[in-house]
This record gives C-alpha cells, structure tokens and sequence, in this order.
C-alpha cells in the first residue's frame, strides 16, 4: 500500500479546500504530509488535487497545469464578493444581452491579460490576507495581476434570467470571478459569478475524483487505496525512463543526458518545462539545462516510490 500520492477528490460545494485537507490528513494519520495544489472556493465545486506524502513537493508543478471551469454569471447584479456570497452593490438591466454580442466581446480577454483579484480572496496584501482585511472593514488595495487565458466558449445563455454559461480554460492564478465581474463591465450591466465548477486540472478529470462526502467517511486504507502513484504524472509531463546507469545518477540528483534516456510519453502539458524521469530507485522530475555548454537534465527532485514504478 503506497504511502505517497495524488489524491483526486470530487469538492462539494459549500465546503473549503482546507476542511478537505484536514478531514484526509485526520484520516491517514496526522503524521502524514497532506497538501492541495490549489484551492477552490467554498462556493465552488469541482475537482480538487490533494497530495499526500513525498508528492507535497510536487504542488507547484501541479498548480501550473491549465484550468477548465464551468462557469455559471448572473448579469445584471454586481457583488462585494463577485460571486453569490456577497453583498449586492448595484442592480442594472441586462435586456440589451445577447449571445452574440457575448461572443464578440470574448476574444478580448484571451491571451495574457491584467486581472485585478477580487477583494475578498486569499492574495497577499501587506502580509495579510485580503479577505481578512475586508473582514475588518478595510478595502485592501489590489494590483493587478497577469493570467493567461487560453479559450473561453459561451455554453448557454437564458435572456429572461441574464444567467450565462461559460467554459474557461486558463492558467494558474485566474479568478473566475474577476472575470465574471471584469466580463459584466464590458457588456454594460455589471454581473457576478453565481455558480463554478472546476472540471479539470490538466490531465485529470472531476469526474475521477471521490467525492469529498465519501471521502471524509472513508477510512485510511480506502483513501491509500485510491492514491494515483507518482508515475501517473507521465500523463501530464513529458516522460523517459532510464537505464540502470542512469539510474544511479537519478538517485544521487545527478545530470542526464536526454539521449542515454528512452522515451515513454509527450505528456499533455509540457509547459511547465519538467519533464518526468522513470528508474530502479523511483520517480525523478528533471528540467533542460546547461554544462559546459553541453544540454542536459538537472535533477529538480527525487520523489521515490519504487512500488510505483511501471511494470
């Protein structure tokens, strides 16, 4: 039974991203290392990816990968939150909407753009979080921030309720209710993101995830049992496996050389720039360097589990 790994779970909403890593570590022991790699609001469902063990040191890697949402905006209705939580601030007529005019003001916010974070969210702000100094009355003061988004496809609008469904693929860091507000702005009503479900995180899907519901009723054998072992990542990352050679250099942290490796799998999102290096001693993840002007890999971390290793 392995005792690190990617735990994918189905978030309901209602609940916070950090009562499922409480409720998972409670679970497995409060010795084990549980981590996410990006949080979802509590208003939010959908998928999210928790880490356990050795695979803690894998949360930057996973918060890089692209997003998708399935976004629910209420034009019409601004917010304090820019979501359903919040406070209303203004009411203004959205009958001039229409799916058409929605799609021709989409491309303009794909691609890098700058993204004010709302003002109730967990960005730093002078060593606080923003969301408790809105809490004590103070109205942080937000920059803008840059995001990527790569495709945005209007799934469904209703003109007699003004509600708007939107498909968001975007990189790590986009709020989804920032864009609900910045996208109500443009159309000339004001909107708010009434409902959001996170549907994918790079390779995997919310529809493998256990729900969190069963999840926090499940007991530390069930949840080991359900861990993704760490070369499932090979999904993802650019893959190779090395030699017995090569092997021992993996787990010292020495450099490879790309051509003493055999290829396994291109990956889905190689972005990122790691690629995923498979071995007698266990998983490593590499990156491209140079020495002595000479390309080769650079050990970015030895992650273990040789009971994960492809047979």
């Amino acid at each position: 039974m392995t005792s690190s790994g990617i735990l994918l779970l189905d978030k309901a909403d209602g609940t916070r991203s950090t009562a499922c890593v409480d409720r998972v570590r409670t679970i497995l022991g409060r010795k084990t290392k549980v981590g996410h790699a990006g949080t979802l609001d509590s208003t939010a469902s959908g998928l999210l990816v928790l880490l356990v063990g050795k695979a803690t040191r894998l949360a930057s890697l996973v918060m890089s990968f692209p997003k998708v949402y399935q976004a629910s905006i209420q034009c019409g209705v601004t917010t304090s939150t820019d979501d359903r939580s919040g406070e209303v601030l203004s009411r203004r007529p959205f009958g001039h909407i229409y799916p058409e005019g929605i799609r021709r003001v989409l491309p303009g916010f794909l691609g890098w753009r700058s993204q004010v974070p709302p003002q109730v969210s967990a960005v730093h702000v002078a060593g606080q979080r923003a969301h408790d100094l809105a809490r004590k009355g103070v109205a942080p003061e937000l920059s803008p921030r840059p995001v990527f988004l790569c495709r945005l496809d209007l799934t469904g609008f209703d003109p007699a309720s003004g509600r708007m469904e939107l498909r968001v693929l975007c990189s790590k860091g986009t709020y989804v209710r920032s864009l609900a507000r910045d996208l109500g702005e443009r159309l000339g009503c004001g909107a708010h993101l009434a409902a959001l479900r996170r549907t994918h995180i790079g390779p995997w899907a919310a529809d493998q995830g256990l729900p969190s519901d069963q999840a926090f009723g499940a007991s530390s054998g069930f949840l080991r049992e359900a861990l993704l072992p760490l070369d499932s990542l090979q999904r993802a990352l650019p893959s190779y496996r090395a030699g017995a050679k090569e092997a021992e250099a993996c787990l010292h942290g020495a450099p490879l050389r790309l051509d003493r490796l055999q290829a396994v799998a291109p990956g889905t999102c190689p972005s990122t720039g790691l690629v995923l290096v498979l071995h007698g001693h266990g998983v490593s993840l590499y990156r491209p360097a140079y020495e002595r002007d000479q390309p080769i890999l650079a050990c970015e971390a030895n992650l273990g589990e040789p009971e994960a290793l492809l047979s």
